[in-house]
């Protein structure tokens, strides 16, 4: 992104053995919305009206989600996702908050950065018919045990909303207020 800051970047987890046609999907899907992130897999961040957290944290991608563009949609990599030139905010590269906010959670600290970017998520599939395989082996220092197992993405969620707190869009929205926007 930062080398080649004019085009389209799709990234995929190393752990995922794709089928053939993801990419042509998620192109498809930034041809239609160019201005989006484009997902093979999204979730939804299930968000109080009070601003907290409900449990479980994420809803799975709902069936009828194909096509539809939303700020609560939630990127993950392990289906595919195609980032526009220009779709995250400056701050995206800054290590030092990456270490201190979000080690562990790449998809979180990417969403947190496309909200600041105000840019919204497509969904490109229903996820369960374009489903990958884990490849082999995989699983035994996956990043999901840590994210999920120790509630990680939830600790480091909290962490970026809160380090972002006093940042406001040009509307004067508050972070969780643009990420909460259907």
């Amino acid at each position: 992104m930062q080398e080649y800051p004019e085009d389209i970047i799709i990234t995929f987890d190393d752990d995922t053995i794709y089928r053939n046609f993801i990419i042509e999907q998620l192109y498809k899907s930034y041809i239609k919305h160019p201005d989006c992130v484009s997902a093979m897999r999204v979730i939804t961040m299930n968000i109080l009206p009070d601003g907290s957290f409900a449990k479980p944290l994420w809803y799975l991608q709902p069936e009828n989600s194909l096509g539809r563009v939303s700020h609560s949609f939630f990127a993950t990599g392990v289906g595919g996702v195609l980032y526009p030139p220009h779709s995250m905010h400056r701050e995206t590269f800054n290590i030092e908050a990456i270490k201190k906010l979000c080690p562990h959670t790449d998809d979180t600290w990417l969403k947190i950065m496309e909200a600041m970017e105000g840019v919204k998520v497509a969904s490109a599939s229903n996820y369960k018919q374009t489903q990958g395989w884990q490849a082999f082996n995989s699983q035994q220092y996956a990043l999901c045990t840590i994210n999920v197992g120790e509630r990680r993405d939830i600790v480091e969620l909290n962490a970026a909303l809160n380090y972002y707190s006093g940042w406001r869009d040009s509307q004067g929205r508050t972070l969780l207020e643009v990420i909460r926007e259907n």
